[in-house]
């Protein structure tokens, strides 16, 4: 059974070749917006929102605080391996800037060509962000063995 709004999406994306509804709400969750007049603009916005939640996890693995978590989940990463994950993050980034710009041209032309440009790498980047988060998770799984080597200081 087709829904009122299956039929309306259904006319969005012939209009601008969109992926099917199915395909972008098991990427990005869309099928919790409502608001049909600016329905591109409130995919591109969820869209932002899922990029910069895995930006603020790069940035703290590339630069972390000084607490106790982020700098063992840092430490875990080899330089090499950091400047990996810094080229995925400048990739997180340009997509994130390029969202905001979709949105301020406004148009559902902009905001459609975003959303395909993203769907087209988002297994790419999702297959990234995963090693990144195991390895993350490896570090939690291992004892941290702290060594205590202090002189006397007097």
């Amino acid at each position: 059974m087709v829904t009122e709004f299956g039929r309306f999406y259904e006319g969005l994306r012939k209009k601008h070749k969109l992926p099917t509804l199915d395909k972008l709400d098991e990427a990005f969750e869309v099928s919790i917006i409502e608001d049909q007049k600016f329905f591109l603009r409130e995919v591109v916005r969820k869209m932002s929102d899922h990029l910069d939640f895995h930006i603020k996890l790069l940035e703290e693995v590339l630069q972390p605080d000084t607490n106790l978590g982020q700098m063992r989940e840092a430490n875990a990463f080899s330089e090499l391996r950091k400047k990996e994950i810094y080229s995925l993050y400048k990739q997180l980034r340009y997509y994130y800037r390029l969202a905001h710009q979709a949105l301020l041209e406004g148009s559902d032309r902009a905001c459609a060509e975003f959303i395909n440009t993203l769907l087209a790498r988002d297994a790419t980047l999702r297959k990234e962000l995963i090693a990144v988060v195991k390895q993350l998770r490896h570090v939690w799984e291992k004892e941290l063995v702290v060594h205590n080597d202090l002189a006397y200081l007097g």
